[in-house]
């Protein structure tokens, strides 16, 4: 199984995936080899990307798995459990956004790093009875780190990304954790995955992965948490790396 992260990864700065890419990836396929993808991004970026390329996907680091069309397992965050600490965060000014399928569920402040043709809902979480498949929360300051991490309930994870976010999540989803389970799901060894991905919600995908490749513009702890470094996400490097070690080394015709 090829499985691949998106944003700085598979997909090129202005969100396109290279006819380069895409051929990579259909001759791989048409070799039996399963292409899955494993994202950070809620369910609207099926929207913005080719669909038929991929046997699998992963949603949300983890919260939601899919086989074809088939959702296969979800892992989300309870309403019951998540509500005090989301009043917690908004009596201390946090604006936290949870996010369920495409909808994005919010107090009425947007953030700036979410898509602008996100779908949003305004909603008094003191009321909201939904499960979420992520938090995410912007930071202002490093005491709300430390307010969040301290208040964080039982089975919940937080990551902070890049972007400055605060994002919490089930213990269990993870992109690691959604991709053995798929690879269980379609009788595939760990050893036989090979993972390309580039910022921190990738580590531990990669360092489960048979082979893990980060990108040449991964951060630096990506690149560490690597077997192998790869090209740039502009540069082809996905494609390149599956031409050299997959479709050259077992005689893949193109």
């Amino acid at each position: 199984m090829i499985v691949t992260d998106l944003d700085g990864t598979l997909l090129r700065e202005d969100k396109t995936v290279s006819q380069r890419t895409r051929d990579a990836l259909a001759r791989c396929r048409a070799a039996g080899i399963k292409i899955a993808f494993a994202t950070g991004r809620p369910g609207s970026v099926e929207s913005m990307i080719p669909l038929e390329f991929f046997d699998g996907r992963v949603i949300n680091n983890g919260a939601i798995i899919y086989a074809g069309d088939q959702l296969i397992d979800q892992r989300l965050i309870p309403w019951q459990t998540l509500r005090p600490y989301l009043l917690e965060c908004i009596a201390i000014g946090l604006s936290p956004v949870t996010q369920l399928g495409v909808v994005n569920y919010t107090t009425g402040r947007i953030h700036a790093n979410l898509e602008p043709t996100a779908v949003f809902e305004v909603v008094d979480f003191a009321e909201h009875q939904k499960d979420t498949e992520k938090v995410t929360i912007d930071i202002r300051n490093p005491q709300d780190i430390v307010f969040m991490r301290e208040h964080l309930p039982q089975g919940l994870r937080f990551g902070v990304t890049r972007y400055g976010d605060f994002d919490i999540m089930l213990a269990e989803a993870t992109k690691a954790g959604a991709i053995a389970f798929l690879a269980q799901y379609w009788g595939i060894r760990q050893e036989e995955i090979v993972a390309f991905g580039d910022d921190i919600n990738d580590i531990d995908l990669l360092a489960f992965a048979g082979v893990g490749v980060a990108m040449a513009n991964a951060i630096e702890t990506t690149r560490a948490a690597a077997d192998e470094v790869c090209d740039s996400n502009e540069d082809d490097g996905v494609a390149k790396w599956l031409e050299e070690h997959i479709l050259m080394e077992q005689g893949i015709p193109g």
